[in-house]
Parts: structure tokens; C-alpha cells; sequence
């Protein structure tokens, strides 16, 4: 993929169970001067052929510039895409499933600082794991959310330990074949960056 007017930059990269990869990229137009970034998919066949453009999130964004997305590819032709996406000013969670609309993850829309650098993962079911800093409370915090599959978003909840204050940030998540959730993530709360693991087993830590 050649950019004729800016740039494109891989952000995250997936393969659907027939075997063809998926590409989230982010692109920057230089068309008229400095523009927001957007966010694009992209599917590559294993055939070999040229890749080729499949979704990305709404254009309503209000001329606002989307980052950070984190891709999971399904089955054939189908894939989950979450972003930091900031039309509404502060950046928000947004997730994308395939040819279905936008749909924002957490709950504070305008109201509070930024969320940045979802990272998201899909079960065999089809049902979904978020995870995102968040700066609502003043901190770097880790906040979680849970989709099932067809279903909406729970609320979003925060990965925090009883009496412990600190940034937290980087996260990322996986998941196994029987739907058990894996988190980790940055923490400073001995005064260094440090590595924290958690399951995550109906909206908490344990």
C-alpha cells in the first residue's frame, strides 16, 4: 500500500481463520497541511493478492483524529477493531465489528481527561475484551470492559488494588480458548516501572 498524499503507519496486525492477515493502519494526509489521523483496515489474501480496503470507523468524527487501534481477526472476512477516538475533544474507546457501526466503550463521554492505547481481545465465542488507560480519576488508571458476543458493554470497571495509588499504563490483553482473560501492564507503584499480571474473572482481578 503506497500513500500518495501522507503517510500510513501499522499499528496492529491479525489473521482470520482462512488464513488472510489484517492490517489496522493509521494514515496522515499532508493534502492540505497537517491533518487528524484515521484509522483503516485493511485484508491481505493468502493468495497474494493485493490488500484491500474492508472498514474503518465512522466519518462522523467531526474532523478529529483517531489513534492506537488494536485489531482481532474472526472468522473469514470478519474482524473487531477498538481506537482512541477524539471527536468529542478528550479521546474516547470506540469499538468496530466488521461492517457494524461505532460503538463507544467507556462511559464518560466530555466529562473527564483522555483514554489512550486500547488494546483489545475476542474469544471463540465471539465475545470481546477491552482494556485502556484512563485518566478520569487524575492518575494513569487501567480500566476493563466486557462485550458478549451480539451483546453491549458492560460498564467499565478499573483495575485497581484496595489503598494503592499509582500510574498505571501500557496494557495489554489476551485470551484463551475457554474464554479466561490475561491482563498486564506498566505500574509505578514502587517507584519504578514494574510488569503486573491479573485474570480477569467476571470483571476483576483475581
Amino acid at each position: 500500500m503506497a500513500a500518495s498524499h501522507g503517510s500510513y503507519n501499522l499499528d496492529d496486525i491479525a489473521v482470520d481463520t482462512a488464513g488472510a492477515s489484517y492490517g489496522a493502519i493509521t494514515y496522515v494526509s499532508d493534502w492540505y497541511g497537517t491533518t487528524p489521523q484515521s484509522v483503516g483496515v485493511y485484508r491481505c489474501p493468502l493468495s497474494g493478492q493485493d490488500c484491500v480496503y474492508v472498514g474503518s470507523p465512522n466519518s462522523d468524527s467531526y474532523g478529529a483524529s483517531r489513534l492506537s487501534p488494536s485489531l482481532v481477526a474472526g472468522a473469514t472476512d470478519s474482524f473487531h477493531l477498538v481506537w482512541a477516538d477524539a471527536r468529542y475533544r478528550n479521546a474516547d474507546i470506540y469499538y468496530r465489528s466488521g461492517a457494524w457501526g461505532d460503538e463507544m466503550i467507556n462511559d464518560d463521554i466530555c466529562s473527564s481527561p483522555q483514554q489512550a492505547k486500547p488494546s483489545l481481545a475476542v474469544d471463540a465465542a465471539g465475545n470481546a475484551y477491552a482494556l485502556w488507560e484512563d485518566q478520569r480519576h487524575g492518575d494513569a488508571g487501567i480500566y476493563f470492559a466486557y462485550r458478549p458476543a451480539g451483546g453491549s458493554w458492560d460498564a467499565p470497571i478499573r483495575l485497581q488494588d484496595a489503598g494503592v495509588q499509582a500510574d498505571r499504563f501500557s496494557p495489554a490483553i489476551a485470551v484463551d480458548s475457554a474464554g479466561n482473560a490475561f491482563a498486564v501492564w506498566t505500574d509505578m507503584r514502587n517507584g519504578e516501572a514494574d510488569i503486573y499480571f491479573c485474570l480477569l474473572y467476571t470483571s476483576r482481578c483475581v
